[in-house]
Parts: structure tokens; sequence; C-alpha cells
């Protein structure tokens, strides 16, 4: 009898936990979307028609040093006056993650926001400055957008079901640590 009393307060608590995070995750907790466009870094190839694996190792090279300046401030600042944000450059810098996603010749953008839309446009501008602003440095095609950013449908974070298994899991230990401080005193 005392065994099934704790094991009903157990899912009692869990219950509580779960109804109680889900609620918190989906009425307080602002949606954020995750929209993605992606670049192609292109060594100089002006000297020949084929690509050497001399060209293949220096684009490798490239994404980092192109990684970097399109995070820095004069690219953002681009980006911020093209599309009338009212936000400042920490701020924008903060939305946006350069990647090199798998050690290739491939930039992605990544940026996160609460409206869709804006996250979408953010990102293909961000590529688009960097397609601009790097030619323009290097004095060569540096960069080409492969892909452009579609509008996220559904949003990245939070994740609701991560978020109720956690609050399950946290109503069950919280009753085994208040049972247990109970049985020792």
């Amino acid at each position: 009898v005392v065994i099934m009393m704790r094991v009903s307060v157990f899912a009692l608590a869990g219950m509580i936990g779960l109804v109680v995070v889900c609620g918190c995750s989906r009425f307080f907790v602002a949606p954020f979307y995750r929209a993605s466009s992606m670049m192609y870094v292109m060594p100089d190839n002006s000297n020949s028609n084929s690509s050497t694996l001399s060209d293949m190792q220096v684009g490798q090279q490239l994404t980092s040093d192109y990684s970097s300046m399109i995070e820095s401030r004069s690219f953002m600042e681009d980006v911020i006056k093209k599309l009338n944000l009212t936000i400042d450059y920490q701020q924008l810098l903060e939305k946006v993650e350069v990647t090199n996603p798998t050690s290739s010749r491939i930039l992605q953008v990544t940026v996160n926001d609460p409206n869709p839309q804006t996250a979408a446009d953010i990102a293909n501008e961000v590529a688009s400055v960097a397609e601009s602003k790097l030619k323009e440095i290097t004095g060569m095609q540096a960069i080409k957008i492969y892909e452009e950013a579609a509008v996220p449908e559904k949003p990245s974070s939070p994740s609701l079901k991560k978020n109720c298994a956690l609050g399950l899991l946290a109503g069950i230990v919280l009753a085994m640590a208040v049972i247990t401080v109970l049985y020792l005193m």
C-alpha cells in the first residue's frame, strides 16, 4: 500500500511538472525561427579552366577567412542599412551564425529570429552582401550564393516535446527528493 502511494505521488508530481513546463513553453516562451542560406567559396580560376587539388585546398582555407569577414562590423552594418533594421551591429551578430558545416568550401549563414520572414530576409541579405563585398575586396568572384534561405514554417525553438519530457522528469525527481527528505526526518 505504501509503495502504491509513492508510485501515485511520483506519477502525480510528474504530471504536474509536465503540465507546468509545457504550459510555460507554449504560452510564455517566444518561438524562434531558423533560416539558412548557403554559399560556395571559389578560388581564383582565372588562369586555368580546370579545378586542381591546390585550388580546392585554397578554397577550403578561404572559408575561415571569409567567415570572419562576413561577421565583421562593416558587413553587418550594410545588412542593417539595406533591410532598414532597427537593431545595432551587436544585436544582429547575435542572430547570425556563419559556419562551414562540412569542412568544405561551403559557407552557411544561419539566422535565428522570432519572425520567420525576417530570419529568411536577414540570411539572404547577409549572403548577398558577402557576395558583393568579397568580390569588391578580393577583386575576383570569391563567393557564389547557391541556396537562398526559405521562410521557415515551423519554429526551431523551443522544443515542446523536449521541454515536456524534462518537466515530467523534473516532477518525478522533485517528488523523490521530497519523499527521501521526509523519510530521513
